[in-house]
């Protein structure tokens, strides 16, 4: 079963807040991050058995490749999941080890990531490794498991609101509820997301060749922020 959100549900949910919002005199602002694949951090004997070059390529419009002489990877970030695509390079098979991967903040905590075909209710257990066979790829994403969280419903005679899974963006503070007039709440939210600005947070990913763990930690850095009223 893969990680799904409904799109009809978050615009329903949508309607009510905004709806709510206009009642009470209160508007959301929500913050928009961009960021790059910027740097990678590999072991020392890694280096020597797949070339000491680091090869960082812009593809497209928020899409990254990285290659050496294990793999290439592109890589896509939205809001809350790191996106890639990685491609075998070699004669041996590739495991990644999700149990000991790791999603590091832009405040230098790490935890645990989920990746696709796990339930949010079991982001916290153990994960098999996935497997990337000679020449093959694997299209998959990451997200930090102390992002996601369970949205208690809201039921009433006027409107029923279920309860749903949801994930937090990966650069925190994303949005905040303040009072229409309230000029000083917004100024010092901006101010708040302005800060992480050049930030960086990671995703430490270990690969497993040959019985031989190459730990690769992937750097993006926050390069453009913006709020919106």
């Amino acid at each position: 079963m893969r990680i799904i959100r409904y799109g009809f549900v978050i615009l329903y949910v949508g309607w009510v807040v905004f709806a709510a919002g206009c009642a009470l005199g209160s508007r959301i602002v929500t913050a928009h991050y961009k960021s790059a694949l910027v740097w990678i951090d590999r072991p020392e004997a890694t280096k020597e058995r797949y070339g000491s070059v680091i090869t960082i390529k812009k593809e497209a419009d928020n899409k990254y490749i990285y290659e050496d002489g294990l793999f290439s990877v592109i890589f896509y970030v939205t809001a809350s999941r790191i996106n890639f695509a990685l491609t075998n390079k070699t004669q041996h098979s590739i495991k990644t080890i999700w149990d000991e991967a790791a999603f590091i903040d832009v405040d230098g905590e790490a935890g645990r990531v989920a990746h696709e075909g796990v339930k949010y209710a079991d982001r916290n257990a153990s994960q098999p490794p996935s497997i990337v066979p000679a020449g093959r790829s694997l299209t998959d994403f990451v997200l930090p498991t102390n992002r996601v969280y369970y949205r208690e419903g809201y039921y009433s005679i006027y409107v029923n609101i279920p309860g749903g899974w949801e994930e937090l963006p990966l650069v925190l503070p994303a949005s905040q509820r303040i009072a229409s007039r309230d000029h000083n709440a917004v100024n010092e939210f901006a101010s708040k997301v302005q800060k992480n600005k050049g930030k960086r947070f990671g995703l430490l990913l270990p690969l497993e060749i040959n019985g031989i763990v190459n730990e690769y930690t992937f750097w993006f850095e926050v390069q453009e922020v913006s709020v919106n009223q």
